[in-house]
C-alpha cells in the first residue's frame, strides 16, 4: 500500500509500506481522512524517545475511516503503521462510531485536537458554569478549540492568550471575551491577565508552561485549577515568584491526551458522548490536513501521490488513488 512513510528522523516520504493484517484484537481500518496534528511533527523529530517509533514507520496518529462497515474516527494507531496511509490498524477502544451527521472533515476535528481540549475542559478540569478559564496557548490548535469548547460547557468568562494577534482577535468572534498578547515579563503579564479576568480566574487551561504559566499563576484566584496539556511547550518554569506561588491553595494537574483517551472510551462519559455529537463546520482546528481520496476505475496499483508534506502552514493534500 502506499503511504506517508518516516525512514529518518526528520520529514516522511510517500512510498510502498506493508500493509496491515488484523491481529491480537486490533482491526483493520481502510482510510478516509488523516489528519496531523503538532505533535506528529515532534514524534517525527524524535524529540519524546518515550514515544517514538521505531523506524520506519508510518506517520499520523488519527483519523477517519471504515473499520468493519462502520465508519469511526480514531486517535492512536497501531505501530508501526499510521493514519497516513490506504490502511491502518487500530485498537477498537481507541476508536469511536462517527455521527451520520457530521461530515469527514468535522468528523477529524473530534480528533487530538478537539478531544484534547474538550476532555481536558469538562473532565480533568471538571469546568463548572459561571467559571473564568485562562487559556494559555489560544492560538494553537487546541487552544483554539478549548476557546469553543469552554463557552458550550458554560465558562462565563473566556481569556484567551497567545502571540499571534490576528489569530487573538479571530477568537473573539469564536467566543473568547478577552484577549491577552503574551509579551513583557511575568509580573506584566500577570497584570494584563488580571486586567482582561477583572481579577477572576478559577481555571487555567496550560498547552504552553514556561513564563506565561508562572504569570497565570500570580494573577490565579485562591482555589484555582491550572491543567497542563500535552508535551508541546517550554521544558522548565523559572518560579521566582514562589514565595507566591507556594503557600496558595492552587491545585495544579496534567493531562495527556492518549492514556486519558484509552480510559474514557472503555467507559464513555457523558462528555466524551457530547464531544462527538456537537462538531461543527464551523470548529475546524487550525492544524495540518490530508485527505485521502479514490477517484472512480482507478487502478489500485497505479496511485498518484503528492510527495510533498508542508509543516509550517495550515494546508491540504490529496493522496489519490
Amino acid at each position: 500500500m502506499r503511504a506517508a512513510v518516516l525512514k529518518v528522523r526528520n520529514a516522511p516520504e510517500i512510498t510502498e509500506f506493508q500493509a496491515p493484517e488484523a491481529r491480537n484484537g486490533l482491526r483493520v481500518v481502510e482510510m478516509l481522512m488523516a489528519g496531523l496534528n503538532p505533535k506528529d511533527i515532534v514524534i517525527a523529530l524524535g524529540l519524546i524517545p518515550a514515544i517514538t517509533p521505531s523506524l520506519p514507520a508510518v506517520v499520523g496518529l488519527e483519523g477517519v475511516g471504515i473499520m468493519d462497515g462502520k465508519r469511526v474516527c480514531f486517535g492512536g494507531a497501531a505501530q508501526p503503521f499510521g493514519s497516513v496511509a490506504e490502511h491502518t490498524l487500530v485498537d477498537p477502544g481507541k476508536a469511536f462510531e462517527v455521527p451520520d451527521h457530521l461530515t469527514n472533515e468535522q468528523a477529524i476535528t473530534t480528533g487530538v485536537v478537539a478531544s484534547t481540549a474538550w476532555i481536558a475542559l469538562s473532565w480533568r478540569a471538571k469546568i463548572k458554569p459561571g467559571e473564568h478559564l485562562l487559556v494559555l496557548g489560544g492560538t494553537g490548535a487546541v487552544g483554539f478549540m478549548a476557546v469553543q469548547a469552554a463557552k458550550r460547557l458554560g465558562a462565563g468568562c473566556v481569556i484567551a492568550a497567545g502571540r499571534n494577534e490576528k489569530v487573538l482577535e479571530t477568537l473573539k468572534s469564536l467566543g473568547a471575551d478577552a484577549t491577552v498578547v503574551l509579551n513583557g515579563d511575568a509580573p506584566s503579564i500577570a497584570a494584563k491577565f488580571t486586567e482582561a479576568s477583572g481579577g477572576r480566574i478559577n481555571l487555567i487551561l496550560d498547552m504552553l508552561w514556561g513564563p506565561a504559566a508562572t504569570a497565570a499563576l500570580l494573577a490565579a484566584s485562591p482555589g484555582a485549577r491550572l491543567v497542563s496539556v500535552g508535551f508541546a511547550a517550554a521544558t522548565e518554569t523559572p518560579f521566582q515568584h514562589s514565595n507566591h506561588v507556594r503557600p496558595s491553595d492552587l491545585d495544579r494537574k496534567g493531562f495527556r491526551w492518549t492514556p486519558c483517551l484509552s480510559r474514557l472510551s472503555a467507559k464513555p462519559t457523558r462528555s466524551s458522548r457530547n464531544m462527538c455529537a456537537s462538531g461543527s463546520s464551523s470548529s475546524r482546528p487550525r492544524c495540518i490536513r490530508w485527505r485521502i481520496s479514490r477517484e472512480p476505475g482507478s487502478d489500485r496499483k497505479s496511485r498518484r501521490t503528492e510527495r510533498s508534506l508542508s509543516i509550517s502552514s495550515v494546508s491540504e493534500k490529496r493522496i489519490t488513488s
